[in-house]
């Protein structure tokens, strides 16, 4: 399944998004550099996002 997830294109993950979420209603989240999540996010066309950081653990 690996190979199957990396061999995905940009054009197949907007197409399913497309068709399992309304652009109004959609949420996702991603992890990664700032840089790498907001290409993600422009590549699928998502043109409003939040960035939300975990906040570290209590000691």
């Amino acid at each position: 399944m690996p190979a199957e997830i990396a061999s995905t294109t940009i054009d197949a993950a907007r197409a399913m998004i497309a068709q399992d979420l309304q652009g109004t209603r959609m949420v996702l989240m991603l992890s990664g550099r700032q840089e790498d999540v907001a290409a993600a996010f422009a590549a699928a066309g998502v043109t409003r996002f939040e960035t939300v950081r975990e906040q570290p653990a209590a000691r």
